[in-house]
């Protein structure tokens, strides 16, 4: 068995499926590959956990209702909180929020209150490594042995794996939901609405593939948001099946009700324009 991960075959019994959208996020269990069971380890929790402890993904995941590993329901809980200066404990799910007082021991009811919450920081390295693991999953889901000879996989691993990567000079091209809109380079706007566009209407976790002339682009959507984007390198992409009608324009991969629905780009971008009637079609068309 071939992992994208280690670039090495392994053995049947250190094999772990890999979900390329984890199922906290929406995924589910036919979007997924084999890795080596440490590799499976690890991605859960360095690159997958971060994100989906994240608290803006949290709420989208406690108002989808999307249980995690555990088969539970999400429920935030907080330790360190204030009501009217003293602390307190919250536990808050989708129906309820408990407040528990630590000096009083008793809980907080039948009362309005203002609770003071201190959230942990956002590392704006978390969905940038998530990216790259979904870019490299997907890669070599869709297109197997072409990905890994043509695709850069190693900038992909490095971006994943890499401890600092603020001194990092990677060839990637990346946004995410955090990007301010200035910041997104010209000739990427139209695109970059576009594809958040898309993501909003499917609403539901997403992934979209396209490619230029010298790339691979790269959406992710988790439960409905657009989370990000990146565009790597492919050495040559007339190797790639981008012609077949499944593949025209690029692939839609879409996490629906337990299961994987796939369509083409063109397809997903020409029904969006049906139902909206927002955009003419032919601007956006990708020519390789």
């Amino acid at each position: 068995m071939y992992c994208i991960y280690t670039n090495t075959n392994v053995s049947d019994e250190l094999a772990s499926k890999q979900h390329i959208i984890p199922l906290s996020l929406g995924g589910v269990d036919n979007f997924s590959i084999n890795t080596h069971r440490e590799m499976n380890s690890f991605l859960g929790s360095n690159i997958e956990a971060p994100l989906i402890n994240e608290f803006t993904v949290f709420l989208n995941r406690m108002h989808h209702d999307i249980k995690g590993q555990s088969g539970k329901l999400p429920e935030l809980k907080i330790k360190k909180a204030k009501v009217d200066g003293n602390p307190v404990s919250v536990k808050w799910n989708k129906h309820s929020i408990d407040i528990y007082d630590t000096l009083n021991h008793n809980y907080i009811k039948n009362r309005p209150v203002n609770v003071e919450l201190k959230l942990p920081p956002v590392n704006l390295w978390t969905r940038f490594k998530f990216i790259s693991k979904i870019a490299l999953e997907t890669g070599y889901y869709l297109f197997n042995e072409i990905f890994i000879k043509y695709a850069d996989c190693e900038t992909l691993r490095k971006a994943i794996f890499c401890d600092d990567l603020s001194n990092q000079n990677l060839s990637l091209k990346y946004y995410d939901n955090y990007t301010p809109q200035n910041n997104v380079k010209d000739e990427d706007v139209g695109f970059y609405h576009l594809t958040k566009l898309l993501i909003d209407n499917i609403g539901t976790s997403c992934v979209i593939v396209v490619f230029t002339e010298t790339g691979m682009i790269i959406e992710v959507g988790i439960l409905g948001k657009y989370l990000g984007s990146l565009n790597f390198f492919v050495e040559n992409i007339k190797y790639f099946p981008i012609n077949d009608i499944m593949f025209r324009q690029g692939h839609v991969l879409i996490c629906k009700d337990k299961r994987l629905f796939c369509d083409s780009f063109y397809n997903s971008i020409y029904e969006l324009n049906s139902n909206l009637n927002l955009i003419n079609i032919n601007e956006y068309i990708i020519n390789p």
